[in-house]
């Protein structure tokens, strides 16, 4: 796959200062797949890695009053769980299948961005149905639900730069019908003017999308640091 382009942001830290973390609870065979590519990419990246398959992991102990009437928003405990040990966290979603050529997107995207990808296979009309169940549940202010667009929660990068972003999450009057989680980080970044690396739909593909890819579709291209709110864009498989 292409590399990132654009120059690297700041040194994050030292080694040991980074983690994936990856949500599985339930039942899901899949994992047998997937975990073992994970597991290689920390190995790789030099990253710690917890597979929370259980309740009553830490990262979700403390918030557990909370989560018993919102548990579709586990992974935002998580990211406050673990943006207090870490310098950098990548959060996957337990069916993404790992390229062993991925880059080190912890090196390649630094501390200063929030990095995802941004759901542009979905027509604006879905973009814009959600954003205003968001403005609606949130009180977002200057709400243009029309000509902004919503990033996948499956693969995020963040730093401890962005745990401010959540830090008054148990607060929140979380709700949700169909997106939980992802709504909520799409919601904090724009409410804070948080600039979000957009990786491009290599980083992240769906199923529906992945034929498509696999028989050539255009190379993709990253762009660079972007709100990309203000205008409507996985080698991640999934």
């Amino acid at each position: 796959p292409a590399k990132l382009h654009g120059s690297k942001n700041a040194a994050c830290g030292a080694q040991g200062s980074r983690v994936i973390a990856v949500l599985s609870i339930g039942h899901r065979p899949f994992v047998q797949v997937t975990r073992p590519l994970i597991e290689a990419y920390a190995m790789r990246t030099l990253s710690a890695l917890h597979w929370i398959d259980s309740v009553g992991h830490a990262a979700l102990h403390d918030s557990a009053a909370k989560l018993k009437a919102t548990p579709r928003f586990m992974k935002v405990a998580v990211v406050d769980f673990f943006l207090t040990r870490y310098t950098q966290l990548l959060l996957l979603d337990d069916d993404v299948l790992v390229s062993p050529h991925m880059p080190d997107l912890f090196e390649e995207v630094g501390c200063d961005r929030l990095a995802a990808v941004v759901e542009r296979h979905k027509p604006q009309g879905w973009h814009a149905m959600h954003w205003r169940a968001a403005c609606g549940i949130y009180k977002t202010v200057a709400c243009e639900p029309k000509q902004w667009w919503l990033f996948n929660s499956g693969v995020l990068l963040l730093s401890q730069r962005h745990r401010s972003l959540i830090a008054a999450w148990r607060h929140e009057p979380l709700q949700c019908k169909v997106l939980c989680d992802q709504l909520y980080f799409n919601v904090v970044a724009q409410r804070e003017r948080v600039c979000v690396f957009d990786l491009g739909s290599p980083f992240n593909y769906v199923g529906s999308e992945v034929k498509r890819a696999l028989v050539g579709n255009k190379s993709s291209r990253y762009l660079p640091c972007r709100r990309y709110w203000l205008r409507a864009r996985r080698p991640f498989l999934r």
